[in-house]
């Protein structure tokens, strides 16, 4: 159950959350979204490759929350200069 719930967060929710940081519009939203989730999946595996020891899930899951929090960041950033 656990690790049902950290793939769907890691691959579904959280690019969906930063691509909406980062856009208002549908179209560019889902293309966000699903180049955030190939790059955090793509980059989870291949960072699980040069790890022995840990599994790709917690690398997914750490890029995952990397992209989000970027974008974060950028879209608080873009709204402070919108208002400025």
């Amino acid at each position: 159950m656990c690790l049902s719930l950290s793939w769907v967060l890691s691959l579904a929710i959280s690019p969906a959350a930063a691509a909406q940081r980062l856009s208002a519009s549908p179209i560019v939203v889902t293309w966000l979204s699903i180049g955030f989730a190939l790059l955090a999946t793509e980059g989870g595996i291949l960072a699980s490759l040069a790890s022995d020891t840990v599994k790709p899930s917690v690398f997914i899951a750490a890029i995952s929350f990397a992209i989000y929090v970027a974008a974060r960041f950028a879209g608080a950033r873009r709204q402070r200069l919108a208002y400025a």
